[in-house]
């Protein structure tokens, strides 16, 4: 799937100030419903909160894949947060996992499994520390969108 189909620059937030996990995601959500991408944002937030509560999407690097499929969502969309400052994304109580980029991927609930391939398309292009590289160097949201080109 072409990354630039479901991520444009209306849904990538810089300078994020979230004071935690839950924070970002809800703000992210928030764009997400300003695009029209979805229809609750406290039901699509509990979606993928539920989720996290599965298995934490922090994935090393500073980044972090937060995913739901919900029937808050109209069309498949990510949404990017690039944060004002790292926040510590895990769940469990002593243990820091630093995050300053969130990539909230929102996808229909009667869709197909579109949701594996954008996180498989996503999780190999994360581990080329040039690709890394380039995202912490965006400087804004079309920066952000070019960088996700060609996945």
């Amino acid at each position: 799937m072409d990354m630039t189909a479901i991520v444009t620059a209306d849904t990538v937030l810089f300078n994020l100030s979230a004071q935690s996990k839950v924070d970002a995601i809800t703000q992210l959500a928030g764009c997400l419903q300003k695009n029209q991408i979805i229809t609750d944002c406290a039901g699509f937030v509990a979606d993928v909160l539920a989720r996290e509560k599965m298995f934490n999407t922090g994935i090393g690097f500073g980044l972090a894949i937060p995913h739901a499929k919900s029937k808050y969502v109209l069309r498949p969309a990510i949404a990017v947060g690039k944060l004002n400052r790292t926040i510590n994304y895990s769940d469990a109580p002593g243990q820091e996992e630093a995050v300053n980029i969130l990539f909230l991927i929102a996808v229909p609930e009667k869709s197909t499994n579109e949701h594996l391939g954008i996180l498989s398309q996503l999780s190999r292009k994360f581990m080329d520390e040039e690709f890394r590289l380039r995202l912490n160097q965006a400087k804004s949201p079309n920066e952000m969108v070019r960088c996700l080109q060609g996945l």
